[in-house]
């Protein structure tokens, strides 16, 4: 019981550094929604990112931006989908 505790928090806590990183590194105004699909270990996550620094970017530039942003988590692995707002 205990060991699911502290997975639902470290999975809850790594969704919020990624979504603090993004937002501080690349657009306080990106709209980023992060989910876990690692069942709760945080090791594995679906990361959206749409911002207007997107504009002109291709999708490989794009995701530069956003891999940069969350250099250093420790991830096993995440899929990344970005757009622009407008």
């Amino acid at each position: 019981m205990a060991l699911r505790i502290f997975r639902l928090v470290r999975s809850f806590s790594i969704e919020l550094r990624v979504i603090e990183k993004i937002k501080k590194n690349l657009d306080d105004n990106a709209k980023i929604d992060v989910v876990d699909l690692s069942g709760g270990c945080g090791a594995m996550l679906q990361i959206k990112v749409s911002s207007d620094k997107f504009k002109g970017l291709t999708v490989v530039q794009q995701h530069r931006l956003v891999n940069k942003c969350i250099e250093g988590e420790d991830l096993h692995g995440f899929r990344l989908e970005t757009s622009s707002l407008s």
